[in-house]
Order: C-alpha cells, then sequence, then structure tokens
C-alpha cells in the first residue's frame, strides 16, 4: 500500500514521462530503419569499405527517423510512405 500520496503522484508521473519518451524513441527507430538501410546499401555500392557497419549503429538510424520526420513536415507527409 502506498502510504505517501504526493510520492504515487510522482511516481505515475514519471512512468508516464517515460513511456512518452520510448515511444517517440521507437517510433524514430521504425522510421528510420529502411532508411538507414538504404543509405548504407547505396554507400557501399559506391565503395565505402565501412558503410555496412552503419546498420548497427542505433544513432545513425535515429538521425535518419529524425530527418525522414523533418522532411515530412517540410514537404508534406509523402515522403513518409515507403515505395
Amino acid at each position: 500500500m502506498v502510504r505517501s500520496i504526493q510520492l504515487m503522484k510522482a511516481v505515475i508521473r514519471a512512468l508516464k514521462e517515460l513511456r512518452e519518451v520510448l515511444s517517440r524513441r521507437m517510433e524514430l527507430l521504425k522510421l528510420g530503419t529502411m532508411r538507414a538501410w538504404r543509405a548504407c546499401e547505396i554507400a557501399s555500392s559506391w565503395g565505402h569499405p565501412r558503410a555496412r557497419e552503419w546498420i548497427n549503429n542505433e544513432y545513425f538510424i535515429l538521425y535518419h527517423g529524425m530527418l525522414a520526420k523533418w522532411l515530412g513536415r517540410l514537404v508534406g507527409r509523402a515522403i513518409l510512405d515507403d515505395p
């Protein structure tokens, strides 16, 4: 049993914030994965020796997710649709 209402409210507020942050991160990872994969394939085909390693870099994937989201706002939702 929770003895402090303030403590319970603080824990609930923290959990809600954590859920929001994690859901945004997952959205960016989902959005960025295919785009990052394509970028790795292109760079590899151009001869970059370590391009295939980039797909294992979570920040590279997040970057592509953020970029796609930004471009979607800039030019419209059509860019977010995968061909």
